[in-house]
């Protein structure tokens, strides 16, 4: 999943693919499979309030690093 994930990601953003290269797709799969396993585990101990948390953080992390929130 967190590669069909990074690879759509790529597809719609192809500068991003020339900006990060072969690290940012290594990067990409990784942190998708960081969003999915703790969003899967949130899930799994029925806490689904855990996903507006993980948002304000997730977002709060990629403005510190230059990145839009839109990318969430």
């Amino acid at each position: 999943m967190a590669e069909a994930v990074t690879a759509e990601f790529f597809a719609r953003h192809p500068d991003w693919v020339q900006r990060y290269g072969d690290k940012g797709w290594e990067r990409g799969i990784e942190d998708a499979g960081f969003h999915i396993d703790f969003l899967a585990g949130a899930l799994e101990v029925g806490a689904p309030e855990a996903f507006g948390e993980y948002v304000r953080w997730a977002r709060r992390v990629l403005e510190a690093r230059g990145i839009a929130a839109a990318f969430l």
